[in-house]
């Protein structure tokens, strides 16, 4: 019965969303014609659109580690308040209260230790739960995006050149109460052996050793915070190789090569 009340609760928040615009259109998951499809062609159509001005991306992959035990309910209640959700359309707002686990392996069992924050990640609203606390990482302007899906995070920003488009990504992660300050406002960190930035683009320079005669625009790391981010030339992102220039030759062999 708990089940099919979670479900239904579910419906009516993911209806609620799509209605009143609760979630901005860039966030996927967890809700009707947001899939992992829908996310990917959004991206795709957001550098494509790009190039056809003339314009190249600059992509930061992000990795938010603990992302659904490290919420903060009373953080969580607040934010659904302020989006005009009372708290007790959901059953377990008061999960806050008397939370307890217990460690057990062998015939050892720890004492009972009282859980603070975190939601089930198992329950049919923990996605769009987070959804709703993932909502102010990142700030959106005209050029720039982002892309969630729970705990991968991706940010997109055009402009005239790469050095450009790097500058404008580090200062959407430098915006107060957004990127990295968000990310210490909440008891959660990013993996950053995990983020990467990745210049998109097609273009090509001249080749000093003249064979072949040109070569791929120079890409340069990026650093945020005394963290050198590398740049790669491909990334996995939900699932999907994604490389420089969107020509998805590396995932068609990555396919090939598991079969």
């Amino acid at each position: 019965m708990a089940k099919i009340l979670l479900a239904c609760v579910t419906d009516i928040l993911a209806y609620m969303a799509k209605t009143h615009n609760m979630l901005p259109d860039n966030h996927f998951s967890c809700r009707p014609s947001r899939t992992t499809m829908d996310s990917l062609h959004f991206i795709t159509k957001y550098i494509k659109d790009a190039w056809r001005k003339g314009k190249v991306v600059s992509a930061l992959f992000l990795d938010i580690k603990s992302a659904f035990p490290s919420m903060m309910l009373g953080q969580l209640l607040c934010n659904l308040r302020m989006r005009g959700i009372l708290a007790s359309t959901w059953s377990g707002s008061n999960k806050n209260k008397s939370r307890t686990t217990t460690l057990s392996f062998n015939s050892y069992a720890s004492e009972s230790v009282t859980l603070l924050r975190g939601i089930d990640q198992g329950c049919l609203l923990s996605g769009i739960f987070y959804n709703t606390d993932l909502i102010d990482i990142c700030g959106l302007e005209d050029n720039k995006t982002a892309v969630t899906f729970i705990d991968d995070t991706l940010l997109l920003v055009h402009s005239k050149t790469l050095s450009e488009a790097n500058g404008k990504v580090k200062s959407m992660m430098k915006w107060p109460d957004r990127g990295l300050e968000w990310v210490h406002s909440h008891p959660c960190s990013l993996t950053m052996d995990k983020c990467d930035i990745m210049g998109l683009t097609r273009r090509r320079e001249h080749n000093l050793a003249k064979r072949p005669p040109t070569k791929p625009t120079q890409r340069h790391p990026l650093a945020l915070r005394g963290t050198q981010i590398p740049v790669f030339k491909t990334h996995k992102f939900l699932g999907m190789l994604i490389d420089q220039e969107l020509h998805w030759k590396e995932h068609v062999n990555y396919v090939l090569c598991k079969e």
